[in-house]
């Protein structure tokens, strides 16, 4: 089925339903890192300048709504040239008491997780450019996975965490892509 549309059972008759919004919306949020080249080790977090909240806005139409995603796409201007590195995007209901600066350790107990409503962890291919190439891109399809916002909020958080070690360009950009039908 294409996206938009959901198998509705009704007593012993199955039917497709379109969902509202159709063929689904894409949100994009951009990420500008800081201005230097400090290397990332395994498990750091991957921030903006500003250490902010990572936020997926109006990811549901009303609050405590849901969605269903889709996909995640993860671009960067940034070649990786020889260096091959993998990213996590972790998606919650709530962000954490405080940002994480870039570049720190990424750790999160059971409770600080449970706390801030775990939505998933979804692994992203690892992302290798050829040598003179300026991009690196990644992306996750065909999930189909539905989750519900916290009860006052129409978005949702991410934050990334690299799994492989890389050293990064200086403000370079990243953006990463939701595909995602609003329910």
């Amino acid at each position: 089925m294409a996206d938009g549309w959901v198998i509705k059972k009704v007593g012993k008759i199955v039917e497709p339903v379109e969902l509202a919004g159709g063929e689904g919306d894409v949100i994009s949020v951009e990420i500008t890192r800081p201005n230097d080249t400090t290397a990332y080790t395994a498990n750091d977090i991957l921030n903006d300048k500003l250490a902010s909240f990572l936020e997926i806005p109006g990811i549901a139409r009303k609050p405590g709504g849901s969605f269903i995603l889709h996909g995640v796409e993860f671009g960067t201007d940034q070649g990786g040239g020889a260096q091959v590195w993998q990213p996590v995007i972790w998606l919650f209901k709530e962000q954490r008491p405080t940002p994480l600066a870039d570049n720190a350790v990424y750790a999160l107990t059971y409770t600080q997780r449970r706390n801030m409503g775990k939505l998933d962890r979804l692994l992203l291919p690892a992302l290798t450019a050829p040598a003179g190439t300026t991009t690196d891109e990644a992306q996750i399809t065909d999930l189909a996975r539905v989750y519900k916002c916290a009860s006052t909020k129409t978005s949702a958080f991410f934050e990334l965490q690299t799994l492989t070690a890389f050293t990064p360009s200086a403000l370079s950009q990243w953006l990463v892509t939701f595909h995602v039908t609003r329910l």
